[in-house]
């Protein structure tokens, strides 16, 4: 069921979490190229951090507003930050800095394996093979982020809950809504990203010169205000599945009472 939400404050909070997270890449990237590779790799794993907490606390501050106050101005939006503690910021950050844990354990692997066969002169037979499970990563780290969608509903949603608990039910509701979060990501993110390369593809190819070029910066702009609108419309979508879920959740189990309390009845 569609439900209605405060679009604007929805928006607004996005933008400002991606321009945060843009000054901290700006600020963080700036190590000239004469720094040590410890200190390079230092500063991109400070920033991933940073970009990570960030991500975490405003998405936070979203998924409560949607279940508790939809129509909110930003400010009350904000007031979610109240109802923030340890326990939900650390699993939600660890859930969401997994795919990025995963991506350089495996990028660094494979890189590494490559320099040492290349080192010991020998053929780098496994560079197909390394990309191929690199490829499996990526699409198994898809799949992740479409089971952990719900994450910041879940969090919000039951506070009383244990860590283990939370982190159960992240999962099962991922799995339940499957479908429609696929469903959803196709709808807004999957077929306008494949519109806009073949977009780009019909320009690269008919056009030249100058005309190519603005017509490119035109459509990137308007990619980027889409990616706002994008981001804002998922996450309302998203809250509506999570709701309609929770509501037949609730029912489900108020049948499941009156039926054991009816047995039980006829048994006295």
């Amino acid at each position: 069921m569609k439900r209605d939400y405060k679009f604007s404050s929805v928006f607004i909070i996005n933008l400002i979490m991606i321009v945060i997270i843009a000054i901290i890449s700006a600020i963080l990237s700036q190590a000239s190229a004469d720094l040590e590779a410890m200190t390079i790799s230092l500063s991109g794993i400070v920033s991933n951090i940073l970009r990570t907490a960030v991500y975490v606390i405003f998405n936070f501050i979203i998924a409560r507003g949607l279940i508790s106050n939809r129509m909110g101005t930003v400010g009350e939006y904000f007031d979610n930050i109240n109802h923030f503690n340890f326990k939900s910021f650390f699993l939600a950050f660890l859930i969401s800095i997994i795919p990025t844990l995963a991506i350089i354990i495996f990028a660094t692997g494979i890189v590494a394996s490559i320099v040492l066969s290349l080192a010991t002169g020998n053929d780098p037979s496994g560079l197909g093979a390394g990309i191929g499970v690199f490829l499996l990563l990526i699409l198994a780290l898809i799949i992740y982020g479409v089971f952990i969608s719900y994450q910041f509903f879940v969090i919000a949603d039951n506070p009383n809950l244990t860590f283990g608990e939370m982190f159960k039910k992240v999962f099962k509701v991922g799995k339940d809504l499957f479908g429609k979060t696929i469903i959803t990501f196709l709808k807004w993110i999957i077929v306008p990203v494949f519109l806009f390369i073949v977009i780009l593809s019909a320009i690269f190819n008919g056009l030249d010169g100058t005309i190519a070029i603005g017509l490119i910066l035109i459509i990137l702009l308007a990619a980027l205000v889409y990616v706002l609108i994008a981001l804002t419309l998922v996450v309302g979508e998203l809250s509506d599945h999570y709701l309609d879920y929770k509501s037949k959740t609730i029912d489900n189990n108020e049948n499941e009472k009156e039926v054991y309390e009816s047995k039980g009845m006829n048994n006295i």
